[in-house]
């Protein structure tokens, strides 16, 4: 994905810290990958959705981004 607008306040809260960005997708998976299939996966051990519940926006780092990718390719 790449970031189409830069941060700004969330309309639909009412604390300016709260913060959203627009996005765009660039290319899709060949298939989506699930959050437990991610969290069964041990390179995943330091990846902040596994860690850490609630996240909608999180860093990816390119080791991370090429297992998704794929992960995406295999049968679920």
């Amino acid at each position: 994905m790449k970031v189409v607008k830069g941060r700004y306040a969330d309309p639909a809260q009412d604390d300016p810290r709260l913060v959203v960005v627009d996005i765009k997708p660039i290319r899709g998976l060949d298939r989506p990958v699930s959050l437990a299939e991610i969290k069964a996966n041990s390179k995943f051990a330091a990846f902040a959705p596994v860690r850490i519940s609630r996240l909608s926006v999180m860093p990816v780092t390119a080791m991370q981004r090429a297992e998704i990718d794929r992960l995406s390719k295999q049968s679920p």
